[in-house]
């Protein structure tokens, strides 16, 4: 392993390890010291920023979708380097099927990069590409249901969701089926999925999320609000999850409860300010 390399895996340690934004932010940053064309770097502090600064999160996300690119064009290049070994008399000096591999995990983190950046149709297009080059990789086929739900294709959506379905049962899979169903006004179809959402969660922060989602569906405010409480209570750093429950609290009436979490998310962003 290369120093640079070494020292780069010691840095992505430290920035994992770290509980202040502070720190990680400082640590990615001397990763860019080290490799300013490294897109997983940038990918991680548009992330961070995510919570408290959307310019910069936007910034360092177009920044990264710019260097995956990059990597991309220079793997493709590798594989044309393999093909016109493999027709000479040397060995080949590297594998095919792995230069496919990365170019495939690079469409995959394109494609989560663009749905973050809300592109959709160039995330549904990613995760295809994603998924072309590693058919074994089966989470796109729900990744791209999921890009094009969010760009009001839902018919091709709901295609590459049940060839997803065919092969893998998840609970996000039956949530996002059971809101396809429901704008297609099949509302029996629609509630059957959520509660089939409900029954494969898991224990975790996302799972709790889910649930509560697909409680809300089922017209059940009290569930739906103790398992969005529930999930913030794991993941209690996640500001997309208070901001949930403010939405569920002023759908049903309850301003006082949402006024209590918008103060916290206030006063969460005033401290990730202070620590940058």
């Amino acid at each position: 392993m290369s120093t640079t390399n070494s020292s780069k895996e010691f840095l992505n340690n430290q920035a994992e390890n770290t509980p202040t934004i502070r720190e990680k932010i400082e640590c990615y940053q001397k990763i860019i010291e080290l490799d300013f064309d490294d897109p997983d770097v940038f990918f991680n502090l548009g992330n961070i920023y995510s919570s408290f600064d959307e310019n910069k999160s936007k910034k360092y996300w177009e920044m990264s979708v710019q260097r995956y690119a990059k990597k991309i064009e220079s793997l493709k290049e590798d594989a044309s380097a393999y093909l016109k070994q493999s027709r000479s008399a040397e060995p080949p000096k590297i594998e095919l099927k792995d230069t496919f591999y990365e170019i495939g995990q690079c469409f995959y983190n394109l494609g989560d990069l663009y749905s973050c950046l809300e592109k959709y149709s160039h995330a549904s297009d990613s995760y295809k590409k994603s998924f072309e080059m590693d058919p074994d990789q089966v989470n796109c086929l729900y990744e791209i249901a999921l890009a094009l739900w969010n760009d009001e294709k839902l018919d091709e959506s709901k295609k590459y969701l049940l060839e997803f379905m065919e092969r893998q049962s998840h609970y996000r899979a039956h949530y996002l089926l059971g809101l396809i169903y429901a704008r297609e006004n099949s509302v029996f179809s629609a509630l059957k999925e959520f509660w089939t959402c409900i029954e494969h969660e898991q224990d975790d922060s996302d799972s709790d999320y889910y649930r509560a989602l697909a409680y809300n569906h089922l017209g059940n405010a009290r569930l739906a609000e103790r398992y969005l409480k529930r999930s913030i209570l794991r993941d209690p750093e996640n500001v997309e999850l208070m901001y949930a429950l403010i939405t569920h609290y002023e759908a049903n009436g309850e301003g006082e409860k949402a006024y209590q979490y918008y103060e916290r998310i206030k006063a969460k962003k005033n401290t990730l300010e202070k620590s940058k």
